[in-house]
């Protein structure tokens, strides 16, 4: 499992602000839509299981996400899922 803190240590200088940023929150939330437990609309999980190959959200978006608000975490288990906060939801659209 991957503990929530591993996404925040090691500041960078990015903003939210990228289309790169941007486009790939809507990656997630679209994976997120596939996962299996089902999740509620705008969460993701921290692992995704992607034709048995396992793959993780990039670490430098997932940090600005959370330091800017826009994102949520919690643990489901011993999952980690993160969740687009309100401000994340205004954000994107």
């Amino acid at each position: 499992m991957l503990k929530p803190e591993w996404w925040t240590i090691n500041p960078q200088t990015e903003s939210p602000n990228s289309q790169r940023q941007m486009a790939a929150m809507r990656l997630y939330l679209e994976i997120g839509c596939a996962a299996r437990p089902e999740l509620p609309a705008g969460a993701f999980p921290a692992q995704m299981d992607c034709g048995g190959e396992s793959l993780r959200p990039d670490k430098a978006i997932i940090k600005v996400f959370l330091e800017e608000g826009l994102l949520t975490h919690r643990l489901s288990g011993a999952q980690l899922i993160f969740d687009l906060a309100l401000s994340g939801g205004r954000y994107l659209e």
